[in-house]
């Protein structure tokens, strides 16, 4: 059996888009040239990441890394499009078998062996909503899962050990549609109409995304494909045949320094919060599209085994598992502690665990599925691929089922959660006692009872919250409870208020007149968001 090897330079020069064509028969392999410096920058992408959710100190910004991935994918789905569709080997089978291969193996291993800890560690609702999310996952729809039930960074997503595969579907839906564009503009558009059109459609999905950030739908822009889809048409915009190359080394190692500060600047100065992505996605992606440009024609060199780079080489190659198995790994670390916190000895540990959990995935699942010793053919592949995803869903359904039926901590717990969601207008009496700025209190607030010992609440909600208690434990006989409360701001600019039974004029003139003889307490306020 006869190898035709033959090697293609596009550009009469290797520009770091380099490919193997490899004849095997009939059948035609495409064989790209290996780009370390995407590995090195995989690497930082990861870190940051993990250093973000381990609460590294300074790595304020970490989760800029997810969008860094989205640039790196964005680059080199659209290079392998546009390479297989220039030498006529282009497949959307072949490319959704890569696909198959590359992401699902590591990521249905970790869900299906993180069910396991689920039944120890979470509470009954707790693992209904994990086995929930199971079926998010499998079908690629966890980002609208999770963007229905909270905020990425609120304080409840640390109890979603699944949480973070809200990117992993953004990434495979936007497969869904990007294959089929290139395809069309690599082989039905002009060269001149490819950079117009990513451009274009890139400049719209961005717009998008600043638009949900300015009209306060931070988490739309956040968990939905259509606006995060800009970060990956960077990266697409770089692959494009005509995009202009570095020649020059200094200008290579200007550009990556560049590309580095911009990278750098938002992890360690971004905070989490509503105001991202939008604007603040810029830099990261900016920064990694322009790090991947200053990479093309760098030939890869040899190094000590040791060194940083190659360091940074090998946490780029197991990034993907890195990822999947930190944010699960921390989540149930966490709650294995009964403070349910970690101490930086613990995080250690816990990331020394997680990098052998993660190059073991890599070595033994990832890497024989992607190069089929395992499953050699296509269609085996897809096979196998359906099975995991139904015995998966299979099992999710059986969880859920389990799951149902709420036990007794969850029944304290549910109460106890109750305390925050409880209507504190009537208690608070809000609206007549406890009022905003400007409102006129009653004689059902302020009237002082004689014979009584008059005990009035001054203050902001921290006061008015005593009212419901006080009442239902003095003896309304022997103590008579005023009430003067309004939000913060207002007890904070009381002396301007108007009327008179404002605050303002309540505690100027009746408490300072009827006080002496009443025997009238005060309860101030401590300062709050009322």
């Amino acid at each position: 059996m006869l190898w035709d090897l033959s090697l293609e330079r596009a550009r009469g020069v290797c520009l770091g888009k380099c490919q193997f064509k490899v004849r095997l028969g009939n059948a035609v392999i495409v064989r790209r040239t290996y780009r370390e410096d995407i590995d090195w920058l995989r690497a930082i992408a990861v870190l940051a990441v993990v250093a973000f959710h381990f609460e590294a100190p300074a790595i304020y910004g970490g989760f800029v890394g997810v969008d860094i991935f989205f640039v790196i994918s964005g680059y080199l789905i659209t290079r392998i499009v546009q390479s297989e569709v220039q030498s006529d080997t282009f497949s959307f089978a072949r490319f959704y078998e890569r696909r198959v291969r590359r992401l699902l193996p590591a990521l249905y291993a970790m869900v299906a062996l993180m069910a396991i800890p689920s039944f120890h560690y979470l509470l009954t609702s707790e693992r209904l909503q994990f086995f929930r999310s199971v079926a998010a996952v499998v079908t690629f729809t966890s980002n609208f899962f999770f963007w229905f039930q909270t905020g990425y960074f609120d304080h409840a997503a640390v109890e979603k050990p699944l949480l973070h595969t809200w990117s992993l579907a953004v990434e495979e839906q936007f497969y869904l549609a990007l294959p089929l564009l290139l395809w069309a503009l690599f082989v039905r558009g002009r060269s001149i109409a490819q950079p117009i059109v990513l451009g274009a459609l890139a400049l719209a999905s961005f717009a998008l995304s600043v638009w949900l950030m300015d009209t306060e739908r931070s988490a739309n822009a956040f968990f939905m494909s259509p606006p995060r889809a800009w970060e990956f048409l960077v990266g697409g915009l770089v692959a494009i045949e005509g995009f202009p190359v570095l020649r020059k080394a200094l200008a290579q190692q200007i550009a990556r320094g560049i590309a580095l500060v911009l990278i750098a600047i938002p992890i360690f100065s971004l905070r989490q919060g509503p105001g991202f992505p939008g604007l603040n996605a810029l830099s990261p992606c900016i920064g990694a599209a322009i790090f991947i440009w200053s990479g093309i024609g760098v030939s890869t060199q040899i190094r000590s085994r040791y060194s940083l780079l190659n360091v940074l080489k090998f946490f780029g190659q197991i990034s993907y598992s890195l990822y999947l198995w930190h944010w699960p790994l921390f989540t149930f670390a966490r709650f294995s502690k009964s403070s349910l916190a970690l101490d930086p000895e613990d995080k250690i540990a816990l990331f020394g665990l997680t990098v052998v959990i993660s190059y073991v995935s890599w070595r033994f699942v990832e890497q024989p599925l992607r190069r089929g010793s395992l499953v050699p053919t296509r269609r085996a592949a897809f096979r196998l691929a359906a099975f995991s995803t139904a015995a998966l869903l299979a099992g999710s359904a059986g969880g859920i089922v389990v799951s149902q039926r709420l036990s007794g901590i969850d029944r304290a717990a549910l109460q106890l959660e109750s305390y925050n969601a409880y209507n504190f207008s009537p208690v608070y009496r809000n609206g007549s006692c406890y009022s905003p700025i400007g409102l006129v209190l009653g004689d059902a607030c302020l009237a002082l009872a004689s014979g009584k010992t008059n005990l009035l609440l001054w203050g902001d909600s921290f006061a008015a919250h005593y009212f419901h208690g006080l009442s239902k434990t003095i003896d309304p006989q022997a103590v008579h409870i005023l009430q003067a409360t309004q939000w913060l701001k207002a007890t904070q600019h009381a002396a301007s208020l108007p009327g008179k039974w404002t605050l303002s004029s309540a505690i100027a003139g009746q408490t300072s007149s009827s006080c002496p003889r009443t025997g009238c307490c005060t309860a101030a306020s401590r300062g709050s968001t009322g």
